[in-house]
């Protein structure tokens, strides 16, 4: 009973929390939302409401209980309705009572030989019947269209709300069409048949179904319902839901650019090397003899000195640098930090060939000359940048063998970064 009683006052105190830190448009939480990524049931009215928070599409709803608006990311939806229009054998409009809206369709057997409806009829045609040439539908079908919501166009007008307590928030209108992945025929039973009774009306449920899940969810006995991004932060727990609410512990939750998938989720690391090398103490190999990173810490501090230094005699900022096992090895700054971390005078040698083994697996040195023991740094300004641009051009069609340590994730970061500066 404590337990249980200690779970709901922490999931409590994390709510009192999120509250007034969200509105559901940011870029921090619209992904954790089940919502943004469901094929929620609209009606084609609810398309042609929704509102652009921060350029995100969301439906706008009142919450009841403290008579304020709450906005509710979404990015696919699920309609039912009649073809009204065929532009082209992928181009309709849709109506289903309360609007028309575009559909742009490029699936079924006009593009791909495979699926149910690509299968031949099973009655003989006297005409001639060629699917690859003619449109799927026709004006009158009543169609179920599961597809994303595309934002056309957006108006200049924009205007300034204050939504759940938070920062005011920018509020546009915009032109929706549907890109649907998947277009299906609803066929009503026959009337002249025996028709069994849990046969539905699939416009008529449809209409139900919308209604029930555009409704903010207001409590846990009526779980059909859009819910705000506040309780999404909720379900992740009281721990994280503080840390993503205030920021804290959380470098994802601003990341634009992923780099989580460099650095992970939980990384807290504050080395001073960590954007010049894309490297820190969560992707390090483990090292008995360095347990804490003392020595390759100083280390790679003293390389990317001597890139700075070797940028200055060259006077050029991208050139690589290339140094001798022996002219680190022989250090004394650096000998006299593996000396305060290991024990015996005897391992400071050991300790240096582990490190430089443990980089070399990490993709942050490459051993170019092994009778001369020379090293190349594969800083990303000096090495991974270039690379990258040569790439885009097509100049290197594979990846050079000195890049084949260092983890995808860290050239696709520097890609992204790079577009991003770029435009």
């Amino acid at each position: 009973m404590e337990a249980e009683k200690d779970l709901e006052d922490a999931v409590s105190e994390a709510r009192a929390v999120v509250t007034t830190k969200f509105c559901g448009a940011e870029v921090a939480v619209v992904g954790l939302s089940p919502c943004y990524w469901s094929h929620i049931s609209m009606h084609i009215a609810d398309i042609h409401h929704l509102q652009l928070v921060n350029g995100i599409p969301c439906l706008q709803r009142c919450n009841t209980q403290n008579n304020q608006q709450q906005c509710y990311p979404v990015s696919k939806c699920c309609l039912v309705g009649t073809i009204a229009y065929e532009a082209s054998s992928h181009k309709f409009v849709l109506d289903d009572g309360t609007g028309l809206v575009d559909v742009i369709f490029w699936g079924g057997p006009l593009h791909a030989d495979q699926g149910i409806y690509a299968l031949p009829p099973l009655a003989t045609s006297t005409t001639d019947h060629h699917p690859s040439t003619q449109s799927l539908w026709s004006v009158g079908d009543r169609v179920r269209v599961l597809g994303r919501i595309e934002c056309m166009s957006v108006s200049e007008h924009c205007h300034r709300v204050n939504m759940m307590e938070t920062v005011p928030v920018e509020l546009r209108k915009g032109m929706f069409e549907i890109h649907a992945s998947i277009m299906e025929p609803l066929v009503q039973p026959n009337d002249n048949n025996n028709t069994n009774n849990n046969e539905l009306n699939w416009e008529a449920n449809h209409w139900i179904k919308s209604i029930q899940a555009t409704q903010p969810a207001t409590n846990t006995d009526n779980p059909i319902g859009l819910r705000n991004a506040n309780d999404t932060v909720t379900w992740l727990g009281p721990k994280i839901a503080n840390d993503v609410c205030h920021r804290r512990k959380f470098p994802s939750a601003d990341d634009t650019l992923g780099a989580w998938r460099v650095f992970g989720v939980h990384c807290h690391c504050d080395v001073p090397y960590k954007d010049a090398l894309l490297y820190c103490h969560c992707q390090a190999t483990p090292e008995p003899l360095d347990p804490n990173f003392q020595y390759r810490d100083a280390l790679l501090q003293v390389l990317l000195q001597m890139e700075q230094e070797h940028h200055h005699r060259q006077q050029q900022e991208n050139m690589d640098l290339r140094f001798i096992y022996r002219t680190v090895a022989n250090h004394a700054p650096l000998n006299q930090v593996a000396m305060q971390v290991v024990s015996q005078q005897g391992s400071v040698q050991q300790l240096v060939v582990a490190t430089f083994r443990a980089l070399r697996k990490d993709g942050i040195l490459y051993l170019l000359d092994e009778k001369t023991d020379t090293y190349l740094l594969l800083s990303t300004q000096s090495v991974l940048e270039p690379y990258v641009t040569r790439a885009k051009s097509r100049r290197w069609r594979r990846v050079p063998i000195y890049l084949q340590q260092v983890p995808s994730a860290r050239i696709q970061y520097v890609k992204r970064c790079l577009d991003k500066t770029n435009g």
